[in-house]
């Protein structure tokens, strides 16, 4: 399902039951389940996963009573087995999404295939993935195992992707001198390191240039 398919939403949850449940809780955490699912009709994918996992914390929090505890701790003690590690792995997604380095990191399905987390295009196939262990997590009579993980690329996978592998040596260690200390070189490659992922994020990877040269010379 590369897509964001309500039909099968429907046919595997009652969307209204779930969020008449959080309502009864809280007429504040009902009415923005319903903007939540409004946005995700309106295709803001991002945003709308972003926001349903915030609000799967307040909804738990409050449903424990607790103000000061860590979301981790909070999860832990709401939830038991599979609920327990896809609110887990839900959490750490969350953290991820507002790294302020979202273009090193990826999100990982069944161990086959990565989606770049800064990559808006994205979003759609990825809600349409977690929605349904989301909605587990809100409504403990729906299924919430889903089997994926948060990956790191290295600046070396990065520059492969982009094309850029001759270059990177030049790049890292471009404006470091040998009269430098130790702690300013790293610092200095770091800051490049970091610049150079950022800058190769914004372009396009040499695998997408070459389906688009195949498709033209078919």
């Amino acid at each position: 399902m590369d897509k964001f398919d309500w039909n099968n939403i429907h046919e595997k949850c009652d969307l209204n039951a779930i969020r008449d449940n959080i309502w009864h809780h809280s007429r504040f955490f009902g009415l923005r389940f319903t903007y939540i699912i409004k946005m995700i009709e309106d295709e803001y994918y991002y945003e709308s996963l972003v926001l349903l996992i915030i609000l799967l914390e307040q909804y738990i929090s409050s449903m424990t009573h607790s103000t000061n505890a860590r979301f981790e701790d909070i999860i832990n003690s709401f939830y038991k087995d599979s609920r327990q590690k896809t609110a887990n792995d839900l959490r750490n997604l969350r953290n991820h999404l507002a790294h302020r380095y979202l273009f090193k990191y990826y999100i990982l399905f069944d161990k086959i295939e990565e989606y770049p987390l800064s990559e808006l295009s994205n979003y759609e196939y990825i809600l349409s993935r977690l929605f349904l262990p989301i909605m587990g997590c809100f409504d403990n009579q729906y299924e919430t195992s889903i089997d994926f993980m948060i990956g790191e690329y290295t600046i070396e996978e990065l520059a492969s992707q982009y094309g850029f592998e001759d270059e990177l040596d030049k790049v890292i260690n471009l404006n470091v001198s040998y009269e430098m200390s130790k702690e300013e070189v790293l610092r200095i490659q770091k800051m490049n390191e970091l610049e150079f992922m950022r800058r190769v994020d914004s372009s396009a990877p040499v695998s997408m240039w070459l389906g688009v040269l195949k498709e033209l010379f078919k």
